[in-house]
């Protein structure tokens, strides 16, 4: 059976905000964040997702909208997002995938690298690609000072925490 950080079924508003998602799944349909349904709204703000395995650490199917705002999202070994018959909107995200293919959209668009992710979506401009050391595979808080140095991130007005309800840096 597929297995899910965080899974969401038709729902009309989500709000998906400062949390720590990991996982070291093998198989078809395990995600991070997997969001399927009709007429979604989804704000994803401010999270941690650390994917070792798995299809993707983003899946959405169906969501009339997607907003991904200030995430670190890591899929090591597949496809970082996944967006079908969906609206993406992010950008002030960091992104890593070792796997030859960045993310898959509309069934057939498969897209190569980040670069080319930004290039045919005009998605993600003020994001970035690079893997962030965090305390460990669980434990999400970073110790790369690579996502402050350049302050890639924005303040959104959603959150003011980070999830350890320390003041968020950004």
């Amino acid at each position: 059976s597929a297995q899910r950080g965080l899974e969401v079924n038709d729902c009309f508003k989500v709000l998906i905000v400062n949390n720590f998602i990991s996982g070291n799944t093998s198989g078809s349909y395990n995600a991070g964040i997997y969001i399927i349904g009709n007429n979604t709204i989804a704000k994803i703000y401010n999270n941690s997702i650390n994917i070792k395995d798995g299809e993707s650490a983003l899946y959405f199917n169906s969501v009339d909208s997607a907003k991904v705002y200030n995430n670190i999202v890591i899929q090591q070994t597949a496809e970082v997002i996944k967006a079908f018959s969906t609206t993406y909107e992010g950008d002030f995200n960091c992104f890593y995938t070792t796997n030859n293919s960045f993310a898959s959209y509309e069934g057939a668009n498969n897209v190569a690298d980040f670069q080319e992710w930004q290039t045919t979506t005009g998605q993600d401009i003020n994001s970035f690609f690079s893997l962030p050391a965090f305390t460990n595979d669980s434990d999400l808080h970073t110790l790369s000072f690579l996502l402050d140095k350049d302050r890639k991130s924005t303040r959104l007005n959603s959150s003011h925490t980070d999830i350890s309800r320390m003041p968020s840096s950004a």
